[in-house]
């Protein structure tokens, strides 16, 4: 059996972490991992062994915005000089943002990225797998950051109070097990898709709802009744829900 070698970027990021834990478990794959601390030689010998590159690393809330470019689109181009001066050809998987379509440095720095990733492409045999994520949810994500549904789980749970500013705003929303199984899945059909990829399996809340679905996980709780799971989103709530328990 064929041992595929696969390099995640940001493997200690939450989505890095879910994945890891899903691919250790297969026998036919070695996970290799690149993080803030490895040095750029460390970069370069793993991109050299490796068969696959998940690329996951990249900063969304950082003290200067200067971060954005340096880590979103500078790392990305530093990878793709690194592959092109060693003449590597593999797969690639980039974990991008809905927010290219947005006006902000966040969303400007991942479609920099995207746009040298996509140039690339057009050098290689090899797929390139562009992800247009929206908000990522689920177990592991770190509350009172960049995930509302982990701030509201983590303060209902905890039984401290939550904010709603636009409860009519509608939120775009992916679970974190859909996506590892997403990955892993392109990963082992590697299919002929166009990138920009969009996954089907986005769901759509209102801040109101969603709080009012979490709330309801906890009246249910202190009632010691089983929560009502009415759709595939709530199931996945409340499976975030119960894994920010004191």
């Amino acid at each position: 059996m064929k041992i595929k070698k696969i390099l995640i970027t940001g493997s200690e990021g939450f989505v890095g972490k879910n994945l890891k834990y899903l691919l250790d478990g297969r026998e036919d794959i070695a996970v290799l991992e690149y993080n803030r601390g490895n040095t750029d030689q460390e970069l370069l010998d793993k991109l050299k062994a490796t068969d696959y590159l998940i690329h996951l690393a990249g900063v969304n809330r950082p003290v200067n915005h200067d971060e954005f470019e340096k880590v979103n689109f500078g790392l990305t181009k530093k990878i793709i000089s690194m592959l092109e001066d060693e003449d590597k050809d593999i797969p690639i998987i980039f974990s991008s943002s809905t927010q290219v379509l947005e006006d902000n440095p966040y969303g400007k720095s991942k479609l920099k990225a995207e746009e040298i990733l996509l140039d690339k492409q057009s050098k290689q045999d090899n797929n390139i797998y562009v992800l247009r994520l929206p908000g990522i949810f689920g177990q592991g994500c770190k509350p009172n950051y960049n995930s509302v549904v982990a701030t509201f789980c983590n303060n209902i749970q905890k039984d401290i109070p939550i904010q709603i500013h636009e409860p009519k705003k509608v939120l775009q929303l992916v679970y974190i097990d859909d996506v590892i199984e997403y990955i892993d899945d392109l990963v082992h059909k590697l299919p002929n898709s166009i990138s920009p990829l969009s996954p089907t399996f986005i769901h759509e809340i209102s801040l109101e709802k969603l709080a009012q679905t979490i709330l309801e996980f906890k009246e249910a709780e202190k009632s010691q009744v089983t929560a009502a799971i009415s759709s595939p989103l709530v199931s996945a709530l409340h499976k975030t829900y119960q894994s920010y328990r004191v």
